[in-house]
């Protein structure tokens, strides 16, 4: 994974609610960068507010 896309991620992942992340996919990485950011919002949905 680029290191500024990790970076964004990982830094952003515990205050950004799920709708609002919108990473726009690189073009020779489109397809990982959308699935990444489908299993992020997936993620944080199981993980989110209790």
């Amino acid at each position: 994974m680029p290191q500024a896309l990790q970076a964004a991620v990982f830094s952003k992942s515990m205050v950004v609610a799920p709708q609002d992340i919108r990473l726009e996919p690189v073009s020779s990485q489109g397809a990982p960068i959308a699935a990444l950011c489908h299993e992020l919002q997936a993620a944080m949905r199981a993980a989110g507010p209790r």
